[in-house]
């Protein structure tokens, strides 16, 4: 009896330790995920940046082009799409209002990477989160409070 018990205890011992490093590496990636993207974002913005500077408005800019022109890194462009590290889509097109300012739209963003995703771009003109716009420079308590959804819109809006 007491060599079932003593078995069952490690056994439940074991899950527990794994349970937690699972809960940690989940924690770790999550981050990694939130920096990999914003990196990305920035990288993206700085090659639409370079292709776009003789031009005088983004009319032609669309995901097609981004991809064809390998304006994305690799690790966005799935497919034939461009993605977000939580396979939310990132999709961008010239801005409605200003030709001279495009929009990314990025789906699926979880709340724990939200506002850090929003706080850590410098180059925003506009800010959307699931719809509303933000007031720049935003304040952080804000994002956290506008990213309140479990999966987040958010529309950034870029300019010369």
């Amino acid at each position: 009896m007491s060599e079932i018990l003593g078995s069952l205890f490690k056994t439940i011992v074991a899950l527990l330790a794994l349970a937690g490093i699972t809960l940690v590496a989940n924690q770790v990636f999550g981050a990694n995920k939130t920096s990999d993207h914003l990196a990305n974002l920035h990288q993206m913005n700085l090659n639409i940046q370079a292709l776009y500077s003789t031009q005088g408005s983004y009319t032609s800019l669309t995901n097609t082009v981004i991809i064809s022109g390998h304006l994305a890194p690799k690790s966005m462009t799935v497919t034939g799409s461009l993605l977000n590290p939580w396979g939310g889509a990132v999709t961008v097109v010239v801005n409605s209002g200003n030709a001279s300012q495009y929009d990314a739209t990025d789906a699926s963003v979880p709340a724990e990477s939200c506002a850090k995703v929003a706080t850590g771009q410098s180059t925003l003109v506009g800010l959307k989160i699931n719809g509303a716009a933000q007031t720049l420079p935003a304040d952080a308590g804000a994002l956290v409070t506008a990213c309140n959804l479990a999966s987040n819109t958010l529309i950034y809006t870029y300019s010369r």
